[in-house]
């Protein structure tokens, strides 16, 4: 084959080492190598982010009943 796919641990031998089974565990090592990744992100990041968020939501709410204690009742 013109065409080099990378290889994984695994190998493929007889009928199995075609293009298409390289290709499906390029793409299985690739998930594996970059699933890591996305877990630190969740964790350190998206988590930490949606606490300040909901902090930062909670005082806004807070603020907008304070101005409405200071102002006249409406009926």
């Amino acid at each position: 084959s013109a065409e080099k796919i990378p290889q994984t641990g695994s190998k493929l031998v007889g009928g199995a080492d075609n293009a298409f089974n390289r290709e499906r565990a390029a793409v299985k090592a690739h998930a594996a190598a970059t699933s890591g990744l996305w877990r630190r992100l969740s964790i350190y990041i998206v988590i930490p982010s949606v606490i300040l968020a909901s902090i930062n939501a909670w005082n806004l709410w807070n603020e907008h009943w304070e101005h409405w204690d200071h102002m006249p009742p409406l009926e």
